[in-house]
């Protein structure tokens, strides 16, 4: 399960060193404008938004819109959509490198039983 908080507002100084304290690998990250539907990730992800806004869909159809200051930890294997307008910028954590992600990093719903 998806857990947002709201008016964090950290730096994204302060958002790398926050992270960095939990996960192995850290990034900023400029997320163009999205449109996705649900899926998954084999990895766990925490991220803080540092400019944009971000409408997150849980697995029970449920939007949450993200907007700067947010702080979003979404554990592996969780379902979720995500959809931006104009894009958004991130600090990122997440429990392993990107080598280790699997392809596709976006997982399709119906994998996530096998």
């Amino acid at each position: 399960r998806m857990n947002i908080e709201h008016s964090i507002n950290l730096t994204e100084t302060q958002a790398l060193a926050a992270l960095a304290d939990v996960y192995p690998f850290t990034m900023v990250l400029d997320v163009e404008p999205v449109d996705g539907g649900p899926h998954w990730h084999s990895f766990d992800a925490e991220f803080h938004i540092l400019s944009g806004d971000l409408t997150l869909t849980d697995a029970d159809g449920r939007a949450h819109p993200c907007k700067t200051g947010t702080r979003v930890v979404v554990p592996q294997r969780t379902i979720h959509a995500e959809r931006s307008e104009g894009g958004y910028r991130i600090a990122l954590g997440t429990s392993t490198t990107p080598d280790n992600f699997g392809e596709p990093v976006d997982r399709p719903v119906s994998e996530l039983d096998r």
